[in-house]
């Protein structure tokens, strides 16, 4: 158990990214916080996605909210999470890179259609071994978003999105898009 607080002292409260990771979450569930919990009927506005591709790179699943509904246009906020194995490498879960992110989305509504802008950022790390604590530094990719969805009926909504990658380890820039598939929680 020592080792463990030891490691996670080390690798993730000490990295300055983290930490920036971290107030920036803060900060955003301060600022929401009372406009999130004021609604009447909140649990009409949340959604839960399963998304493949985009910005957890190969699945996720994530809860969005909604903030600021307007009959024609509102904010939404998602938070996701992959576990992220990478089943494609020689050793069957050689790979495995769990990964955390949160998106800010501005939707446009017409009809049944949805317009979607925003941006993403996940947190990522990779892990050599299966089951291994030893892990490299944290990582940070970042996403544009502009995407379409469409209620198919008042519970599913289905989207395609495009969501370039830009690491924060290399001046890579990653033509990326994704597939979501939604249930409205009413």
């Amino acid at each position: 158990m020592r080792k463990i607080l030891k490691l996670l002292k080390n690798t993730c409260f000490n990295n300055v990214k983290f930490r920036i990771f971290s107030i920036v979450l803060l900060f955003l569930t301060l600022f929401f916080n009372n406009k999130v919990f004021s609604q009447n009927d909140s649990l009409f506005k949340n959604r839960i996605n399963i998304e493949m591709g985009g910005v957890a790179a190969h699945y996720s699943v994530n809860i969005e909210k909604r903030l600021f509904n307007k009959t024609k246009n509102y904010l939404t906020v998602i938070l996701g999470f992959s576990p992220s194995l990478a089943i494609n490498s020689p050793e069957i879960y050689s790979k495995l890179s769990p990964r955390v992110y949160l998106q800010i989305k501005d939707n446009i509504k017409f009809k049944k259609n949805y317009l979607e802008f925003g941006a993403s950022s996940t947190v990522y790390y990779w892990i050599n071994k299966p089951f291994s604590i030893k892990t490299q530094r944290l990582h940070l990719a970042l996403f544009p978003i502009i995407g379409y969805s469409r209620d198919i009926s008042k519970k599913i909504n289905l989207g395609f999105y495009f969501t370039p990658i830009v690491y924060d380890v290399k001046p890579d820039f990653i033509l990326w898009g994704a597939i979501k598939l939604g249930y409205n929680l009413n």
